[in-house]
């Protein structure tokens, strides 16, 4: 991190190092900290405001975004996030600090105004190396994404790079975020995933809603404040999954959906089965099916020598049956991929011990290689998510505070709805069960209402 302050010293535009001017209307991101104590923090705001009336490299009147970056001990530099000096409109940005890489991501709505008004969202990160390139996260839309928020998960994964058994770092920057139209605000989810650091080429969306259904014989709650509906919330669990949370947009029920990160070599390991059952099905005709699944066994059994050998033949044992069982009219290449998609499915069911009733997956999110070229490299196989609604519950229907917030826990088993009003900081409770609590409240007279938050905040996620 000590070339890291170093090298902040010594950028031009980017770094302008200025006295804090007196902001009206820009707005800065909650402070992040490094692992040695630099403390980060994001502004939005014009130009002038942000680097004062007398720096003449950009106009004052254009809207920007701006890193504050203060190593413990030294002065604060601020910096021009390079890419927000155009036309462009900087909203909803959020800020997050990586340990795993001593680098600091920044994610924000950029609006463009032409025939259309156009959002998207973009992601730039800042390294001992400098600024990372500029990589746009979302499609443009005409609606603007609002109520960011970021959590981080980072796992290693070994696969055969050049003949050579390699361990690679793999995080992932999972987002949700809102997009409002007219009064109905929908959630949306993206992971962002980096093998060795690099960015894997792209990320996909979905669509919160989906991934939670209401069931056709549910009641449907009655609505509940818009800053609820368009105010997700995203937590990492301890295991290495992020539960989000959001209103849905019909049935206005708060849901929980965890997403969990299947592991790299399950993808790889689906892929090569894939290959390999394409080219046995070639040799032994459908005809031979029993051949073929006898065969495909023992390929997937030695294909999965990183597994530990009950998972390993678990795998086979299953795919093997599922190729038995295959119809002749099924062409060799949908048969392969329904072995890869079973692959899949199995590693899950390992990974949740067995528990796939209570686990039941409701989307499997897949991020293929964009190369098809890429055999032999860290990026020649598909990453995979893991979606599934863990709770719902109904929001209290009397709930009408404007600064409300939903709070839930990192598992997703347990809800808190918090306010404040006369004084005083209320909150309520609610568990798996689905029961809220009568309301409680925190007087404001003995603590102050940042110390009550806090104290909401730690209560609501179990620490």
């Amino acid at each position: 991190m000590r070339l890291l302050g170093q090298l902040l010293r010594t950028l031009t535009l980017a770094a302008l190092c200025v006295a804090t001017p007196a902001f009206a209307t820009a707005t800065a991101t909650p402070i992040e900290l490094g692992s040695d104590g630099t403390i980060y923090r994001l502004w939005s705001g014009t130009f002038g405001e942000l680097f004062g009336p007398d720096n003449g490299t950009v106009a004052a009147q254009v809207p920007v975004l701006a890193l504050d970056v203060a190593p413990s001990g030294q002065p604060l530099v601020r910096h021009l996030v390079p890419g927000t000096e155009d036309p462009a409109t900087e909203t909803s940005a959020a800020l997050l600090f990586d340990r795993s890489s001593s680098s600091v991501h920044a994610v924000w709505n950029s609006r463009t105004v032409a025939n259309l008004t156009i959002s998207r969202l973009h992601l730039r990160s800042l390294a001992a190396e400098g600024w990372t390139e500029l990589i746009e996260l979302s499609g443009g839309s005409l609606t603007d994404k609002s109520a960011l928020q970021l959590a981080l998960t980072s796992d290693e994964y070994t696969t055969p790079v050049a003949g050579i058994e390699t361990r690679i770092a793999r995080r992932v920057l999972h987002l949700v975020w809102s997009e409002t139209v007219g009064e109905v605000a929908h959630a949306y989810y993206s992971p962002v995933v980096f093998a060795n650091g690099r960015y894997v080429g792209w990320n996909p969306v979905v669509a919160l809603d989906d991934v939670a259904v209401p069931d056709p014989a549910l009641t449907y709650a009655a609505p509940v404040p818009l800053a609820l509906r368009a105010s997700p919330t995203l937590v990492a669990t301890p295991g290495g999954e992020v539960t989000a949370s959001f209103i849905h947009s019909e049935s206005h029920h708060l849901v929980a959906v965890e997403v969990q990160t299947l592991p790299g070599e399950l993808g790889e390991l689906a892929e090569m089965a894939r290959g390999q059952i394409v080219e046995l099905a070639a040799i032994f005709g459908a005809a031979n099916r029993a051949e073929l699944a006898a065969m495909a066994r023992g390929q997937i059994v030695e294909l999965a020598a990183r597994f530990h050998p009950s998972a390993a033949a678990y795998i086979g044992d299953r795919t093997s049956a599922l190729l038995a069982a295959a119809e002749p009219s099924i062409d060799d290449s949908t048969l392969a991929e329904m072995a890869r998609g079973q692959i899949v499915e199995l590693g899950r069911e390992i990974l949740g011990s067995g528990l796939a009733n209570r686990c039941t997956v409701e989307l499997v999110l897949e991020i293929p290689p964009l190369d098809s070229t890429t055999a032999g490299t860290d990026t020649s196989f598909s990453h995979f998510f893991a979606m599934r609604r863990v709770a719902r519950w109904e929001v209290p229907a009397d709930l009408v505070a404007p600064d409300a917030r939903i709070l839930v826990s990192a598992d997703g088993s347990r809800a808190t709805v918090a306010w404040s009003g006369e004084g005083h900081l209320f909150y309520r409770e609610v568990d798996a069960g689905g029961e809220w609590s009568p309301a409680r409240d925190l007087d404001l007279a003995i603590v102050s209402l940042a110390d009550a938050w806090n104290a909401i905040e730690r209560r609501a996620s179990g620490r």
